[in-house]
């Protein structure tokens, strides 16, 4: 009720915004109720990686508190230790400049997948960072670290075949190193893995679209 948030457990990379490290019973992630006084913005959405945690706010930003690791901040490297404040996602938000704004965003073991939704034409195109190791689940053949926005371009390939863009649904993939897309409310159950550099597709999901 009074917009703040709050976090507790590990809090070894200062993910939870707090300006301070360990374990914690619970904390006020004060930097980010200070990033929303300053700026007059409220948080719209975030997510949840292992050691970082990212804020959408509604003046269309990005921004993350914690571990860099594996580029996961969109910052064009790798280096973890980015300091206990918040880190504005700069690849992330140089694409919002451009007419995009965040549709949905699911974080999946040490990557993240963004669905950006263009202002202009209503599309939705997908985008990934941070890890891309052994299965290459952020779409391309590059094992290093996605740390610049990264065009998941065999995803959109797929999801450009649907002919309602709300019908699409971001969620998390079933393994610690793969990210994947569940597609079509409608009931085909449908799922995108970037196992192998390739789109992995099946209507036998063990999970019911709500």
């Amino acid at each position: 009720d009074n917009g703040k948030m709050y976090g507790w457990g590990n809090n070894g990379s200062a993910q939870i915004g707090s300006r301070s490290t360990g374990v914690t019973i619970m904390l006020e992630a004060t930097v980010i109720t200070e990033h929303c006084e300053r700026e007059s913005v409220q948080v719209s959405d975030f997510t949840c990686l292992g050691d970082t945690t990212v804020v959408y706010f509604t003046n269309n930003t990005v921004y993350a508190v914690g571990s860099n690791g594996n580029g996961v901040m969109g910052i064009g490297h790798n280096i973890s230790n980015v300091g206990m404040e918040l880190t504005a996602c700069t690849s992330v938000n140089d694409k919002l400049e451009e007419g995009y704004a965040v549709n949905q965003f699911c974080a999946r073991g040490d990557a993240i997948l963004y669905q950006l939704r263009s202002k202009e034409d209503d599309r939705l195109t997908w985008w990934g960072l941070g890890a891309n190791r052994h299965n290459r689940s952020l779409g391309t053949s590059k094992a290093a670290p996605i740390t610049t926005l990264h065009h998941m371009e065999l995803l959109q390939q797929l999801v450009d075949g649907f002919s309602d863009p709300t019908d699409y649904v971001v969620g998390s993939g079933p393994s610690h190193y793969s990210i994947s897309a569940i597609l079509d409310r409608g009931g085909r159950k449908l799922w995108f893995s970037g196992y192998g550099h390739h789109i992995h597709w099946s209507d036998h999901a063990s999970f019911t679209m709500k």
